[in-house]
């Protein structure tokens, strides 16, 4: 989905209940927020390709950043765990 968004040079939203279908057609496992939360935290595959989410859905980190929109997913995340995401990219930058 991310390399089709880039391909056609446009952003990519998606609810969880869309993104379930494309992992349930794959047979893979399926995500609610918290287990969706939890994958994001632990995967850096995922981070590097998710450019924001929320309890709604997520939107792909493509090529072409999604307009400001209120209604577009926006990363659900507490001041401490934002520090910490903030270290971690950093630490990786370093590497």
């Amino acid at each position: 989905m991310l390399a089709d968004a880039n391909l056609k040079n446009q952003p990519e939203t998606m609810t969880f209940d869309e993104l379930n279908q494309t992992m349930k057609n794959l047979g893979k496992q399926q995500f609610d927020y918290r287990t969706f939360k939890a994958a994001y935290d632990s995967d850096e595959r995922i981070q590097n390709m998710v450019a924001n989410f929320n309890k709604e859905g997520l939107a792909l980190n493509t090529d072409v950043e999604a307009d400001e929109d209120p209604q577009a997913p926006q990363q659900d995340i507490d001041g401490d765990e934002e520090v910490s995401q903030m270290a971690k990219r950093a630490t990786r930058a370093r590497q």
